[in-house]
């Protein structure tokens, strides 16, 4: 099932940015299987991670692209700067991970472009396609739920641990009588 809605997804975020005419079409695609979850609660949270780690990524990519002085240096110093700073944030939220990740894009993205706003906007735009189409998938079209697994799961495993049990309860049967003082 994941891996027929991870399909789904992918596909989907293709044929949406394809049909919008989306220069850069594959962060979509990318940004699908890495929101994709098995569950619906799990694919929801990292749906809200990616999104707003990719708001705040591309946030914090444009004002630095805005600022940079042209140059290597300058550029290994942004990118230095920028995923530092979003990946000692990571510890606080998985959230950050995702703006590391897409400050980095941004910064790349925008060398040598004259619309440095436009190429942070994009890579949102890209990525919301993208999770979007994860959470379509994977809440709409096929969802799987926690309580589903969770009601299955029990049955499956009584029969392995039934054994064990049985084994106790007969080992202890088996034991002689206790003698009385």
């Amino acid at each position: 099932r994941h891996g027929l809605n991870t399909r789904f997804a992918v596909v989907l975020a293709f044929a949406v940015t394809n049909s919008l005419r989306v220069q850069m079409w594959q962060w979509a695609v990318v940004s699908a299987v890495v929101a994709m979850q098995v569950t619906v609660a799990d694919a929801i949270q990292s749906g809200i991670n990616r999104i707003t780690g990719t708001i705040l990524g591309a946030l914090l990519g444009i004002g630095i692209l805005v600022v940079l002085p042209q140059g290597d240096i300058w550029m290994g110093a942004a990118l230095w700067t920028g995923s530092a700073i979003c990946a000692s944030l990571s510890q606080y939220s998985m959230r950050y991970t995702m703006a590391a990740i897409t400050v980095v894009v941004v910064l790349l993205a925008g060398v040598g472009e004259p619309d440095k706003v436009a190429v942070g906007l994009g890579r949102v735009v890209e990525i919301a396609i993208g999770v979007g189409s994860a959470l379509f998938a994977s809440v709409i079209l096929w969802p799987v739920r926690l309580v589903d697994g969770l009601r299955r799961d029990p049955a499956y495993q009584a029969v392995p641990c039934a054994r064990p049990l049985n084994d106790l309860v007969a080992a202890i049967r088996a034991m002689p009588p206790a003698m009385g003082p």
